[in-house]
C-alpha cells in the first residue's frame, strides 16, 4: 500500500487522532485522483462540460447513505439500523480489504477493537473530513479562478450587491471568450449558489462557511490558481 503520510500531517488541519490521519492517507489520492477524471455532470439549470464548469453532485455512494439513514427506524434496533445503513452501501472484496487495514491501523495507534466508543469517535471524525475534502477536491476541479476571487472579495467583505460580482464574471470571460458566450452571469452565479459557496437574498452575496472552508483549503493545500 503506497501513501505519504508524513504529506498528509502536513495538510490543512485534521482530526487530532493520529489513528484518523492515517487512515485518510489511504483513500485521498486515489480519490482525488478520481475526480480530476470526472469531465460530465449535471449543473442545477445546465450540463456544461468540466473543461469549462459543473456544479459537482454528491458521490453515489453518500447519496445511498443518507437515503437509508433518513429511512424510518422506530421500533427498530441499533444492529438492525446499522445493517439497513450498510447494506445500501456498495460492497466488494477490495472494500473488505480496506476495512481490515483500517482495523489494524486503528489497533496498532492505540485504538483497539474492543473500545468501539473511542472507535466509533475516531471513525466518525474521519468520515466527516474524508467526505469534506472529496467534496472539496470535486469544487476544485470545476471552479473558475475568478470565482474564486469573488470569494475572497466577499470573505474580505460582505455583504456585497449582486451587481458589484459582475467584474468577475468579466475578469472570466475576457479569458475564456467563446465559452463564456453562452455562459450568462446568472449562470455563472448559479454555480456559485448550486454549490453552496455563497448566497444571494434580496440581489445581496455574502459567502457561507463551506465558501470560507474552500480558501481555507486552497490556501493549506498549495492549490495551483485556476484559469477563467
Amino acid at each position: 500500500m503506497d501513501f505519504d503520510l508524513t504529506a498528509v500531517l502536513t495538510t490543512w488541519p485534521v482530526p487530532a487522532a493520529v489513528a484518523s490521519v492515517a487512515i485518510l492517507a489511504i483513500f485521498y489520492r486515489p480519490l482525488a485522483r478520481l475526480v480530476d477524471r470526472i469531465r460530465h455532470v449535471r449543473a442545477i439549470g445546465a450540463s456544461l462540460d468540466a473543461g469549462g464548469q459543473t456544479a459537482p453532485t454528491p458521490p453515489g455512494a453518500s447519496s445511498a447513505l443518507l437515503q437509508a439513514a433518513g429511512n424510518q427506524a422506530d421500533g427498530k434496533d441499533a444492529r438492525t439500523n446499522a445493517d439497513a445503513v450498510l447494506g445500501s452501501l456498495p460492497r466488494n472484496e477490495f472494500i473488505a480489504q480496506r476495512e481490515g487495514a483500517i482495523a489494524d491501523l486503528l489497533t496498532k495507534n492505540g485504538v483497539p477493537a474492543g473500545d468501539h466508543e473511542q472507535r466509533a469517535r475516531v471513525l466518525l471524525a474521519v468520515c466527516a473530513f474524508a467526505g469534506v475534502t472529496v467534496e472539496l477536491e470535486r469544487v476544485y476541479s470545476t471552479i473558475f479562478g475568478s470565482q474564486i476571487r469573488l470569494l475572497e472579495a466577499l470573505n474580505v467583505q460582505e455583504p456585497l450587491p449582486r451587481e458589484q460580482l459582475k467584474p468577475f464574471y468579466t475578469e472570466g470571460a475576457a479569458q475564456h471568450p467563446e465559452f463564456f458566450k453562452k455562459y450568462s452571469f446568472d449562470q455563472y452565479l448559479t454555480y456559485m449558489t448550486a454549490t453552496g459557496l455563497i448566497e444571494i437574498k434580496d440581489q445581496t452575496a455574502t459567502i457561507t462557511l463551506k465558501g470560507r472552508t474552500l480558501l481555507t483549503f486552497l490556501i493549506q493545500e498549495k492549490k495551483p490558481p485556476r484559469t477563467g
